[in-house]
């Protein structure tokens, strides 16, 4: 048989050494894959979890903003509906007071009455559409309220 030199021996050695990390670092890197893919997997799963949820809350935030809407517009039409009534049962009357008895001018009272109407209606008319933009702005926000109050 052939005598094994040093080198030999430190060469076997060394190819052992290699070989046993070789073979710790190859089930660590099995159980890394295994690992990862179970975290994958789970990732997965919730993911598809978090995502039906989302779909139902976005359902039913849908479904509460179409019943919110809808009662918004009921109360709109309502609130008009009253407005349009009280403002024609007081459509004739005036804020100007009458013409007094014996008056030598009666178009005149310290101001031309015709003017003073006039811009009256103009005030009235802009009063009143000012006031049905707050209320219309109110009834908004009441439901934007109710709305996000009910948001899942």
């Amino acid at each position: 048989m052939f005598p094994l030199s040093t080198l030999t021996w430190v060469s076997v050695g060394a190819i052992l050494v290699l070989s046993l990390g070789l073979m710790v670092q190859t089930k660590r890197l099995d159980s890394l894959q295994k690992e990862y893919g179970n975290f994958v997997v789970s990732t997965q799963v919730q993911g598809d979890a978090t995502k039906k949820l989302a779909e139902a809350s976005n359902k039913a935030n849908k479904l509460n903003r179409d019943k919110v809407n809808a009662e918004n517009k009921n109360l709109k039409s309502s609130i008009a509906i009253v407005l349009n009534s009280l403002r024609t049962q007081h459509s004739a009357s005036s804020f100007v007071p009458g013409i007094s008895e014996g008056s030598k001018r009666p178009d005149l009272l310290c101001f031309d009455r015709a003017e003073y109407i006039r811009a009256d209606g103009e005030f009235t008319t802009a009063a009143r559409r000012l006031s049905d933009e707050g209320t219309e702005a109110t009834i908004d926000l009441n439901s934007a309220k109710t709305w996000a109050l009910n948001i899942n």
